[in-house]
């Protein structure tokens, strides 16, 4: 264990990513990453938790310092944004416009239109990733989507 007058400092790159970490236990990633009082003899199974939390912050700073991990999302998207169209995609898989529930033709257009602009806002997101990281994008212009579906 480290010594009691050392800290882990969690610099501000790290913070949104705290979360990500595995084999917290449901603790708190900054608790574990400060706990000086456990030890392997007292409690084996937060110590383990201590010990993977910590390798990973270290293996991030270090990913870091050699320039392999960006925390910047691209295309300058916020983190909140990035979580909402996320969450907005994952909606869209479970819609009942896909689902082939019956609904009306209005409301099946809007719910289509509204997974069309999903997947837009996704592929501009890949884009900009793809183009952050030096990378080529295919294909320049995707195929215009159907004004309206035909009623089933």
């Amino acid at each position: 264990m480290m010594k009691s007058d050392e800290k882990y400092q969690v610099p501000a790159w790290m913070r949104p990513l705290l979360p990500l970490l595995c084999n917290t236990g449901g603790n708190d990633p900054e608790e574990l990453l400060n706990d000086t009082e456990t030890t392997a003899s007292a409690n084996v199974v937060r110590y383990v938790l201590i010990v993977a939390v910590r390798s990973q912050v270290d293996l991030l700073q270090l990913l870091y310092r050699k320039g392999l991990l960006r925390t910047e999302i691209p295309g300058g998207f916020s983190p909140e944004e990035a979580q909402a169209l996320l969450d907005n995609l994952v909606r869209s898989h479970i819609s009942k416009a896909l689902s082939g529930e019956r609904m009306a033709a209005r409301d099946r257009n809007a719910d289509l239109a509204w997974i069309g602009q999903q997947l837009v806002d996704a592929a501009w997101f890949v884009r900009a990733t793809l183009e952050a990281h030096g990378m080529s994008v295919g294909n320049e212009s995707p195929p215009a989507p159907p004004e309206t579906m035909p009623d089933i």
